[in-house]
């Protein structure tokens, strides 16, 4: 299995649509603050290896309202069962007609590590 984490730096005040998806079981977390203690789980994959799926599915969470600039604690846990392994994140603020299983990774310029910048990339495992 495997864990990331870090903070993501929403660069707009709005609301987000979360997704997980891995091989096999994942789990995503976001706290509503910087702090790692209030982080509560927000999307999972269940099964193993679909794609990115549209809201209402368990791998993608309800609408989060960010606000621009403010750190937000983010961790995705994935457990290997067998064969593969990887753990992928996206994100697009509500409304936004991009096709959920078209959807990129999480960029590292919205991502921050404990890391100097520029020398872990949190986007994908």
């Amino acid at each position: 299995g495997g864990r990331m984490y870090g903070w993501i730096v929403p660069p707009e005040t709005a609301s987000y649509e979360f997704f997980i998806r891995s091989d096999d079981g994942g789990q995503l977390y976001l706290s509503p603050d910087d702090k790692i203690e209030n982080a509560q789980l927000i999307a999972e994959e269940t099964g193993c290896c679909g794609p990115f799926e549209d809201p209402g599915a368990p791998e993608t969470s309800a609408p989060v309202a960010l606000k621009a600039g403010q750190r937000y604690f983010i961790q995705a846990l994935w457990k290997e069962g067998g064969g593969g392994d990887y753990g992928d994140e996206a994100w697009r603020k509500v409304g936004d007609p991009a096709v959920a299983r078209t959807l990129p990774f999480i960029p590292g310029s919205v991502l921050e590590a404990t890391a100097p910048a520029g020398t872990t990339k949190l986007s994908h495992a």
